[in-house]
């Protein structure tokens, strides 16, 4: 059997998979084959049920300490077209869907240079504050 061959047959008896084993998939597997075995993953979790959220973002800056290589949104803090949402600034956002049918934030941006941990959990409890049921997808 070959490489693909032995970790689909360790995929298909439920055991982990190493990043090894993800990484051969990945390089040598033929893509029809890893949807075939995703949607036979997919089918025995959840039926032929699908399930769907309502979300909006909030990206609270695009200042960044990172200069990551693949990031077309960091700007530096002396670009004219960074941004910095205050905390009341935020607030005001997630006060615009609080009759909306979303179930979802999605927070995403920048690593700002003088924002901590105290910030962000400021922020968190906020939108918490304003849309109580939300669900908070952050920091991905």
């Amino acid at each position: 059997m070959s490489r693909v061959g032995d970790i689909l047959s360790k995929l298909r008896s439920e055991e982990r998979l190493s990043f090894d084993d993800a990484l051969v998939l990945w390089k040598e597997a033929p893509l029809w084959t890893l949807s075939e075995e995703a949607m036979r993953i997919k089918r025995k979790k959840s039926g032929d049920d699908v399930y769907f959220n309502r979300n909006f973002h909030i990206e609270p800056t695009n200042r960044c300490i990172c200069e990551c290589c693949f990031c077309s949104f960091r700007r530096d803090p002396s670009d004219a077209q960074s941004w910095d949402y205050s905390l009341d600034d935020i607030s005001q956002i997630a006060l615009s869907h609080k009759s909306g049918p979303q179930t979802e934030v999605h927070i995403v941006g920048g690593v700002h240079p003088d924002h901590d941990v105290y910030y962000y959990v400021e922020m968190l409890q906020r939108i918490k504050a304003i849309l109580p049921k939300i669900h908070i997808k952050a920091f991905t």
